[in-house]
This record gives structure tokens, C-alpha cells and sequence, in this order.
């Protein structure tokens, strides 16, 4: 692979990862299950959610580091 093609595919990884990050960023703190007072029932509902938000925030940072390490690598190349 040539350098432009290494630079063009860690600059899509990277994009994709700061719109997973726009739509599912790291869970906040309304998505703590212990503060609500409700049933069991919305504290799943809660507790999965935040699982998701981890998830989807945990690969979209992958993204963007994994985009940043193919450009650097891009630089090597002649």
C-alpha cells in the first residue's frame, strides 16, 4: 500500500470514530443506575444502556487510535 492510501483509510477510521463518539459517547452520569429511585426494571434498562454507551464510546476511541497509528505509519513509507 502506498502512503496517500495508508493516510486516506486512517483519516476514514478516524472519521468514523468521532461519529460513533457524536452519537454514543462515554456514558454520563444520568445513566448511573444507584441515583435513580425507580423500579428494578428501569434500572436494567439503564444499566444496559450504559453498557452500550461504554461499548460504542470504547470503539470509536479505537477507531480514532487506530486511524492516528496507520497515518503515522504512512509517514514511514516512501
Amino acid at each position: 500500500m502506498t502512503a496517500a492510501w495508508l493516510n486516506r483509510i486512517g483519516l476514514g477510521l478516524g472519521m468514523a470514530g468521532v461519529v460513533i463518539l457524536f452519537i454514543w459517547g462515554p456514558p454520563q452520569p444520568d445513566l448511573d443506575p444507584h441515583i435513580k429511585r425507580v423500579t428494578q426494571e428501569v434500572n436494567e434498562a439503564t444499566k444496559q444502556l450504559k453498557r452500550r454507551h461504554e461499548i460504542m464510546s470504547s470503539i470509536g476511541l479505537s477507531l480514532i487510535g487506530l486511524g492516528f497509528v496507520i497515518q503515522f505509519i504512512a509517514t514511514w513509507l516512501p
